[in-house]
This record gives C-alpha cells, sequence and structure tokens, in this order.
C-alpha cells in the first residue's frame, strides 16, 4: 500500500455564525499531485490553514505523513511550507525584513535566525530582490484569478 501524504477525515471547522468546512474527506498519496477547487468560500484556505496547523479543526482528523496535525505542530511546521495566492506580506518591507518578521513570529531562536537568514549584503547569495521593498520586487501583477498550482511530495 502506497504511503499517504495527507489524510483528512471527516474534517469540520465550525465558527459562530458559519460552518467553514463540513466534514471534508480525502487522502493524497506520496508524490501525486493535488488540487484542492473550489468557489471562494468553499473552505479551501480553511483546510489548508488547519492541515498547517495554523488553526485548529472543530473536529475530525487530519495527518501529514502519519503525524497528526493536532498533536504534532512543530514536526508538521518543520516538514510544510505555505505561499498564499495572495500573500501577505508588508510591501513597505524588504523580502528579508518579512522573512525576518516571520521567523520571531514562529519562534525561530534568535541563533539560529542568524545562521538561516542571510544578512543584508546586496550582491552575494540571494541578489538583489532579497533586500528590495516587497512590492517593488513583486512585479505588481493583477490575479488572473486561477488557483495557484502547489503539490506535497
Amino acid at each position: 500500500m502506497e504511503e499517504k501524504a495527507i489524510v483528512v477525515q471527516d474534517l469540520v471547522k465550525q465558527y459562530p455564525r458559519v460552518k467553514a468546512v463540513d466534514g471534508i474527506s480525502f487522502t493524497v498519496d506520496k508524490g501525486e499531485i493535488f488540487g484542492l477547487l473550489g468557489p471562494n468560500g468553499a473552505g479551501k484556505t480553511t483546510t489548508i490553514r488547519i492541515l498547517l496547523t495554523l488553526i485548529q479543526p472543530t473536529s475530525g482528523e487530519t495527518l501529514i505523513y502519519n503525524l497528526n496535525t493536532a498533536k504534532n505542530s512543530e514536526e508538521v511546521r518543520r516538514m510544510c511550507g505555505y505561499v498564499p495566492q495572495d500573500v501577505s506580506a508588508d510591501g513597505d518591507l524588504t523580502a528579508y525584513e518579512n522573512v525576518l518578521i516571520s521567523s520571531k513570529l514562529y519562534g525561530m531562536p534568535p541563533k539560529e535566525r542568524k545562521t538561516r537568514i542571510p544578512e543584508d549584503r546586496p550582491g552575494e547569495r540571494y541578489g538583489q530582490y532579497f533586500f528590495r521593498r516587497y512590492d517593488a520586487a513583486s512585479g505588481d501583477r493583477p490575479s488572473t484569478g486561477k488557483p495557484t498550482p502547489c503539490a506535497f511530495s
């Protein structure tokens, strides 16, 4: 039997006035390319945020490589990355500054930040865009309205 990269079983997320996710179940095999499609408000982002341990489900179970996401949030966060369609970076900051803020929000120790995030030295390994304001580096393209492709592997 193929190892499952993702297992979602009877997932529910209930907010005070709306049920954002209503009992969905699916699996994704290791190496499979998977798309989560649906109209605005269907619960796609909420499901992804639950899988990535950014919010807790009301009920149901989610596993990433057999790790229960509700019980193993640190391990899951080390394995996964997330880039939303509408990037929530501050356009007045450089990419470096946005990465630095995110590392602090995720509780990365200062010593580890120094080894994993490059210092502000334009022209070295990370090139010119890492130290430019985010909106200047992103191209300010209008959205096509199409989902951004992604894959777990």
